[in-house]
């Protein structure tokens, strides 16, 4: 088993080397390596994998950059990531990635069966969209002014094995158009910067992690109480929410 893993992870390194950037129709390309990722346990994520990136450059005279980085295995993921000059005040940015982590294959002692759930703590999707204006400023120096933001969204995460969660936990979990906005100006030396910002500027709360108490915490007859459907009615958690609404000031200098 181990010369089977040491072979193939020779081969797909010689395999899927840096490419050298070659020029087609005015689109620069190029390749990442990949790598081999061998487990062997009883709850396996992704038991064989090849990574990688593959980038999209514009020739000069456009300004542009995609960048693209994939997995593939039991368990896959896809990122998307991109930049647009589209004018010469204005960048578009985004990014978008997917994880489709899943046990393969998990039975514990007690014949408990998770294959196919979903892997706590990981999120399926998330992506942010964003943009900036940006132009020089005679009147303050010459430095450069920057004003834009962003928005994110997130699915949702579990936080057990048998992704069964109380329902306010689990939709707790998703980001659903939280905002951040900045300002900033920057000398012309770029020696000196100033910078406002609000981050989360709507409030928007999620549920970071958090750990079922109820077994330490709950009478028997609330322990056992299901609703008609058989699910859990009491539940008691500890867990973290994210940052609320913030703003600040930031100064900084090079020297």
């Amino acid at each position: 088993m181990w010369l089977r893993s040491v072979i193939l992870a020779l081969l797909v390194c010689v395999t899927s080397g840096i490419a050298q950037a070659q020029p087609i129709q005015g689109i620069y390309l190029g390749a990442g390596a990949g790598v081999w990722m061998p487990f062997s346990t009883k709850a396996t994520a992704a038991t064989t994998g090849i990574g990688g990136r593959f980038d999209i450059r514009q020739s000069p005279g456009y300004d542009a950059q995609i960048s693209v980085g994939y997995g593939l295995g039991n368990g896959w993921r896809f990122e998307l990531e991109g930049t647009f000059n589209v004018l010469s005040w204005l960048t578009l940015m985004g990014n978008y990635s997917y994880m489709n982590a899943k046990y393969t294959r998990y039975i514990q002692g007690d014949g408990s069966v998770f294959t196919g759930n979903q892997i706590p703590f990981d999120v399926k999707y998330h992506y942010t969209a964003g943009a900036d204006v940006h132009f020089v400023a005679p009147q303050l120096g010459g430095g450069e002014i920057r004003i834009g933001g962003d928005v994110s969204y997130q699915g949702k995460k579990y936080f057990e094995n048998e992704n069964n969660d109380y329902s306010f936990i689990t939709n707790n979990t998703r980001i659903t158009g939280l905002v951040n906005l900045q300002a900033n100006w920057t000398s012309a030396d770029g020696a000196w910067a100033v910078s406002l910002w609000a981050n989360n500027v709507n409030n928007k709360r999620y549920i970071i992690n958090a750990t079922d108490l109820t077994a330490f915490y709950a009478t028997i007859p609330e322990f056992i109480a299901t609703d008609a459907d058989g699910n859990k009615i009491n539940k008691m958690y500890v867990g973290d929410w994210n940052a609320p609404r913030m703003f600040g000031v930031s100064f900084t200098y090079k020297h």
